[in-house]
C-alpha cells in the first residue's frame, strides 16, 4: 500500500468513527524493505492527513529489527 493511500484509509477510518476521541495514535509498519523507510512514510502520511484536514492523530513509524516506541495510551 503507498503511503498515500494508507493516510486516505487513517482519513476514512477516523471520518466514520462516532468518537471525537478515536485513532489518536496510529503506527505504519510493514514498510517495504526496497522502496520506503519510516522517515518518508511518517512525512508523506503526515502531509497528506494535514492537507485533509486531520491534525488530532499522532502518528509512528516502526523500524525493520528493532523496538518500535511505547506509547502510554491514558
Amino acid at each position: 500500500m503507498a503511503n498515500e493511500d494508507a493516510a486516505k484509509a487513517i482519513a476514512e477510518i477516523k471520518s466514520v468513527s462516532t468518537s471525537k476521541d478515536s485513532l489518536k495514535y496510529v503506527f505504519l509498519a510493514h514498510i517495504s524493505k526496497h522502496h520506503n523507510n519510516p522517515e518518508t512514510a511518517l512525512r508523506v502520511a503526515g502531509d497528506t492527513l494535514k492537507d485533509m484536514n486531520i491534525s488530532d492523530i499522532n502518528l509512528f513509524a516502526t523500524k525493520r529489527n528493532s523496538r518500535c516506541r511505547a506509547v502510554k495510551i491514558s
